[in-house]
């Protein structure tokens, strides 16, 4: 199995570029703006289900803040797909699968249980000491097997 993936971020706050800075990669186009407005299916009045999108799109903003996550334009296609969901789940009836799909949203956004989990874990690892005594402690060098030949 792979390993999962580490955002840019996530490596930097962990140390994984102390060794070999030449492996930072740029960050990508598009990250640094804001979440924003609705999108514009959400803005339409003839629609009979735009005003529960953008309930739904004010929910998703008001819990990010809550939680202290700050969503991004890069996030901002898994949000939409996170208001429709959320959208279907207030449904009478609503299918196991929105359930689903609604966990997997949220998590990806860092606004339920364990995506909230791993955002601590990437601030514990901002908090690691610069000069902790401990961490410039090497291995020593790994004596030869001779009780093997």
């Amino acid at each position: 199995m792979a390993a999962p993936f580490k955002s840019e971020l996530e490596k930097q706050l962990s140390g994984a570029y102390d060794k070999n800075p030449q492996r930072k990669r740029a960050l990508r186009v598009g990250v640094e703006g804001k979440l924003g407005q609705p999108p514009a299916a959400f803005l339409n009045k003839h629609s009979p289900t735009a005003a529960s999108h953008r309930e739904a799109w004010k929910d998703i903003k008001s819990a990010a803040n809550a939680a202290g996550v700050q969503l991004t334009s890069a996030d901002r296609l898994d949000a939409e797909m996170l208001a429709r969901v959320m959208v279907r789940c207030r449904r009478p009836e609503p299918q196991s699968s929105d359930f689903s799909t609604y966990d997997k949203l949220s998590t990806k956004l860092r606004l339920g249980n364990a995506g909230r989990s791993l955002k601590a874990v990437v601030e514990k690892a901002a908090e690691k000491p610069e000069n902790d005594e401990w961490s410039n402690l090497t291995m020593p060098p790994a004596r030869p097997a001779t009780h093997l030949q």
